[in-house]
């Protein structure tokens, strides 16, 4: 198995990320009836404050990881 290192997302990458969330949770709207909030925050937010990590490939963005509490974007 590769190892990989998330780094911080940058700005010009929250149009790409919102992707790949939105990509991730498409599988489970018609499930849960609704479209979960990850599918509609705020990346361009997000990454200005810091909380957005992402794994690039050869191909783009591959993972992303948000991390912050309650009050981290407030």
């Amino acid at each position: 198995m590769r190892e990989v290192t998330p780094e911080p997302a940058l700005p010009a990458e929250a149009m790409g990320v919102r992707d790949l969330v939105r990509s991730a949770y498409a599988p489970y709207v018609a499930r849960m009836g609704w479209e979960p909030g990850p599918m509609s925050a705020d990346y361009e937010e997000a990454i200005a404050h810091g909380v957005v990590d992402v794994v690039r490939d050869a191909g783009g963005l591959a993972a992303v990881i948000v991390t912050h509490g309650e009050t981290a974007m407030s």
